[in-house]
C-alpha cells in the first residue's frame, strides 16, 4: 500500500471515529459497519478504526461489550471485536435473518428508511470499514470495497446525498463492489460531509503539492516531445522534395498527390493530410505512401550510384 494515501486515509479514519455522537445516526452507523464485518463468532474489520467505532457503538446502542484485537501478521493485521454473542448482536440489528440463519444481501429496511435523514452515518461508517484514499494516478480518488453489490448502491447513494458524485463498479477479478469518488472537489466534499473536514484540507493540500511538483516535468516532457515532432517533420519534408526531384515524372500518380499534400501542408497530422486527400485515406495510409515514395527515391539513387535522400 503506498505510504502516502495510507496516511490521509488513516488521519481520515481517526477523525471520523471522534465524529460527534447522534443516536439515531449513531444506530444506521453501527448497522452499516456490522454489515461489513466479516467473521461468525466474532466480528473481524480490516481496518482499527472500524473495530474502535464499533466497539463504542455497541456499548451505547446494545449496552453489549465489545472487546477489540488484533489478529494475524503483524504487517497486515485483521480487528476483531469479541462480543458474547455475535449472531444474537447481527439479530438484533436486522442483518441476519434467524428463520434461515443467512445474512441480508444489503442493508436493513430501517437503514433504508434513513437513506434520506442519515447519509453521512452509512457514507462514514462504508469508510471506515473499508474505504481509502488514493492520491496516486492523474486525479485523487475516495474508495470503498462492499461486500455485496446491494451494500455498495446504498453507499454509493449516501454519497450522493452529501454532495459527492459516486460510482459502482464490480471488479471480475476479485469479485468485490467498489464504491469510487472521484476527482478532487469531489474527494473533500464527501470527506467534510461525513465529518473529516481536517483530513478534506489534508487532502487538497497534498494534491495541490503534488501538482506544483510535477507540473515543470510534464512542461519539459511536452516541450520535448514537440521538438522531436518538429525535427521528424522537418526531416520527412526534406525527404519528400529531395524524392520528387530524384524522380521526377516517374512518381506514381497516387504518390505524387499525397506529397504535394505534405509540402503544401507541413504542420498538419497524417490523420488531417488523409481528410484533405480525394477520396479521403486513412493515417496509416497517408503514412505509407510517403514511406514508399521516399524509399522509391532511395532505390532509383542507389541504382544510378548516388547517395539517397536524407
Amino acid at each position: 500500500m503506498d505510504g502516502d494515501y495510507r496516511s490521509i486515509t488513516d488521519m481520515a479514519s481517526g477523525e471520523l471515529c471522534a465524529a460527534p455522537r447522534d443516536d439515531r445516526a449513531d444506530r444506521v452507523e453501527l448497522v452499516t459497519l456490522v454489515r461489513f464485518a466479516a467473521g461468525d463468532g466474532v466480528l473481524v474489520f480490516g481496518t482499527r478504526a472500524a473495530a474502535w467505532r464499533v466497539g463504542a457503538l455497541l456499548g451505547a446502542q446494545l449496552k453489549t461489550v465489545g472487546r477489540v484485537a488484533a489478529v494475524g501478521p503483524r504487517a497486515r493485521p485483521r480487528w476483531q471485536v469479541r462480543v458474547a454473542d455475535a449472531t444474537g448482536v447481527r439479530i438484533r440489528l436486522g442483518l441476519l435473518d434467524p428463520r434461515v440463519g443467512r445474512r441480508v444481501q444489503g442493508l436493513p429496511p430501517e437503514v433504508i428508511a434513513r437513506l434520506d435523514q442519515d447519509p453521512a452515518a452509512i457514507a462514514r461508517a462504508g469508510f471506515l470499514a473499508a474505504g481509502a484514499i488514493h492520491l496516486t494516478g492523474p486525479v485523487p480518488r475516495l474508495q470503498i470495497v462492499c461486500p455485496t453489490l446491494a451494500v455498495a448502491l446504498a453507499v454509493a447513494g449516501a454519497l450522493r446525498r452529501v454532495g459527492a458524485v459516486a460510482g459502482v463498479r464490480h471488479h471480475e477479478r476479485t469479485g468485490a463492489d467498489h464504491v469510487t469518488v472521484t476527482g478532487i472537489d469531489a474527494v473533500t466534499t464527501a470527506l467534510a460531509a461525513i465529518g473529516a473536514p481536517r483530513a478534506a484540507r489534508q487532502v487538497r493540500t497534498r494534491w495541490d503539492d503534488k501538482r506544483r511538483r510535477t507540473r515543470p516535468a510534464t512542461r519539459e516532457l511536452t516541450a520535448a516531445n514537440t521538438g522531436r515532432a518538429q525535427q521528424a517533420a522537418a526531416t520527412q519534408l526534406a525527404a519528400v522534395r529531395a524524392a520528387l526531384a530524384v524522380l521526377g515524372d516517374q512518381v506514381p500518380d497516387h504518390l505524387t498527390a499525397i506529397a504535394h499534400l505534405r509540402l503544401q501542408h507541413p504542420h498538419a497530422g497524417m490523420g488531417a493530410l488523409g481528410k484533405l486527400a480525394t477520396p479521403p485515406l486513412s493515417k496509416d495510409t497517408v503514412a505509407g505512401r510517403l514511406r514508399r515514395l521516399i524509399a522509391l527515391a532511395d532505390r532509383h539513387t542507389t541504382d544510378c550510384g548516388t547517395t539517397g535522400t536524407p
